[in-house]
């Protein structure tokens, strides 16, 4: 429940004849009740950085981001929040974890929606979730933990609609192949901590 929906539902009080028995944050083409909101509204203090990751149950990804949130908070001047989405399948699941932090506490009690930094630690997941670049801003960075490691390697494996939003987007792109890296390490299936390095390197969180 996001902060466009509540606008929608404050929107809708207003009319003249409000719509009863209504429902919000999904599409319901059967009984025509859903609300339409439009783009997300960011509400958190300015300055709030915004990070998004995709893992997979198992491969740490999860972990390192609840050390990484922390390392944030007791090493820098900067409050921190983090949110995080599993599976029922755990092991092997999809999980999405929500970091946010900034110079102002963080009360956003609600996943990310404009994301500063989105990061996909599987790649399979490019053809299985589209809406992965959504909450991406203009600008934004996304990084990538693929096994292509040419150019040309990326431009046969990425999907279309995904190469077309990163150009709509302008984002700044960085593939990192963090599965070889972390068994050439003697770590392999764990590129959490690989990953958690491209993170702090590519964000400049901590020096």
């Amino acid at each position: 429940f996001t902060p466009v929906m509540a606008k929608a539902i404050f929107d809708n009080l207003k009319q003249d004849e409000p719509r009863n028995n209504f429902l919000i944050g999904i599409d319901d083409d059967l009984t025509g009740r859903s609300l339409p909101y439009g783009d997300p509204i960011d509400t958190t203090p300015a300055g709030t950085q915004q990070c998004v990751f995709w893992g997979m149950g198992a491969d740490g990804t999860v972990g390192a981001n609840k050390q990484a949130i922390s390392m944030i908070v007791e090493n820098t001047p900067l409050h921190g929040q983090g949110y995080f989405v599993y599976s029922a399948h755990k092991s092997g699941g999809i999980t999405v974890s929500h970091l946010r932090f900034g110079e102002h506490p963080q009360n956003s009690p609600y996943q990310i929606t404009t994301a500063d930094y989105v990061a996909c630690h599987t790649p399979g997941y490019l053809q299985k979730f589209t809406q992965i670049l959504d909450p991406l801003k203009e600008n934004g960075t996304f990084v990538l933990n693929s096994p292509w490691n040419t150019i040309e390697e990326l431009e046969e494996n990425l999907p279309s609609y995904f190469k077309r939003k990163l150009a709509q987007k302008k984002a700044k792109f960085f593939n990192i192949n963090a599965s070889k890296i972390a068994e050439d390490a003697g770590l392999p299936g764990r590129v959490n901590m690989i990953m958690q390095v491209a993170f702090f390197k590519t964000s400049k969180v901590i020096a």
